[in-house]
Order: structure tokens, then C-alpha cells, then sequence
């Protein structure tokens, strides 16, 4: 596990090691399963000219096909909270669903997640980068607080990543971030979200999920 400090904050970056067979697999998943059109919040979005589409099924990574891939994501989210200065007992992946995006894809405002402490996004195939935007982190009424360690300077207000085979990202679910431009045949991924799982927080702000 890596971590890349942006803004104030700790982006977590780690290469999974499944063969592309398997990548293959999981992708070909997405790609027949059932999706609907993305509808982003102030976009007027024409469903016959984008290819955003994600899974209807919420809940993917809960699928035995994924059961490996679900284990390795909260591995590495544990690793990832821990260098965050986040106390927790263990963690649980509250939502998931696949993402498949054409040459024509709309890119998404930016936006957070609500509902939930980490999000992440593990890429099956390259395409277009994930953008992240400075948003004064961590002043939030976020009920999930970080404590992060040694905090650098924000330097920058944006911060793009590309995708890779294998790569899984993490951030807090209230940085601001969005999809840019995909500029290639076809984008795949798989996101979701993480709450806490038993005793978090600290002592007299704490509660148990």
C-alpha cells in the first residue's frame, strides 16, 4: 500500500495482482449484466448520444464471482485507514456497482458520496483519469472524522489520476472528484463505498454499525 499526498489529504494507491484472465472475466461481467444510463445532477443529459452506464445491481461486490477481489479491496482499506489515523474496529462495503463508459461518455460533475467514510475505484481496463478537487478537506459536518498524521500543505487545488489494469484507488467519500473525458473504446471499473464495522470514534463521539 501507497499513499500520495493531495491537498490535505492521503490518496491510497495499490496494484492488486490478479492475472488478466480474471480481469477479463470481471469485466466481461459488467459489460453483459444489467445496467442503466448515467444520470448526472445538472447535466442535461441525451441518453442516445452517451455510453455511461453503470450496474443496476448495487450491491456487485457481494457477488461470489468478486468474493477475492471484495477480500483484497478491504485489505488494502484497512491498510489505507490506518495511515489516515482512522480508529476502527473493521470495515464493511456498504455499496458497489460496476461502471462502463464509451468514447461518447458525459463526463460527471464533480461530487462526493454521501453515507459513508472511504470510496474507491479498482480499474478492470485504462481510459479516461479520475480528477479530484481541493475542497477544504477536512472541514466537513462529515460524521465520519478523519485524524490524519503529519497533514502536508495543499500545494494544488486539482489532482488527476489515470487508470491502470489492477489499480485500486481510495479517498474520503466527501472529497470532491469526478470522470473526465474518456478518450478510448471503452473504460471499466468497479466502485463502492466503506462504513466502519463494530466500535469507531473516539471516546465520547463514538458509536458502534
Amino acid at each position: 500500500m501507497k499513499t500520495e499526498p493531495i491537498f490535505p489529504i492521503l490518496i491510497g494507491k495499490s496494484k492488486l495482482l490478479f492475472n488478466s484472465d480474471t480481469v477479463k472475466i470481471w469485466k466481461k461481467y459488467i459489460k453483459t449484466t444489467e445496467k442503466t444510463v448515467v444520470s448526472h445532477e445538472h447535466i442535461n443529459l441525451n441518453p442516445e448520444l452517451t455510453e455511461d452506464y453503470l450496474t443496476v445491481n448495487e450491491r456487485i461486490l457481494d457477488g461470489f464471482i468478486f468474493k477475492e477481489l471484495r477480500e483484497n479491496i478491504l485489505t488494502e482499506a484497512r491498510l489505507y485507514a490506518q495511515e489516515c489515523g482512522i480508529s476502527f474496529e473493521d470495515l464493511q462495503i456498504c455499496n458497489s456497482w460496476g461502471y462502463q463508459i464509451g468514447l461518447n461518455n458525459n463526463p460527471s460533475n464533480f461530487h462526493t458520496h454521501a453515507n459513508s467514510m472511504l470510496s474507491g475505484v479498482y480499474y478492470l481496463t485504462p481510459g479516461s483519469p479520475i480528477e479530484f478537487k481541493s475542497n477544504n478537506f477536512p472541514i466537513s459536518k462529515n460524521p465520519f472524522p478523519f485524524n490524519l498524521k503529519n497533514s502536508p500543505t495543499p500545494e494544488k487545488f486539482f489532482h488527476q489520476i489515470a487508470p491502470k489494469e489492477n489499480l485500486l484507488i481510495f479517498f474520503p467519500s466527501e472529497l470532491e472528484h469526478k470522470v473526465t473525458k474518456n478518450f478510448i473504446d471503452e473504460r471499466f471499473c468497479i466502485a463502492f463505498n466503506i462504513i466502519p464495522k463494530g466500535f469507531f470514534g473516539a471516546p465520547y463521539s463514538n458509536f458502534t454499525l
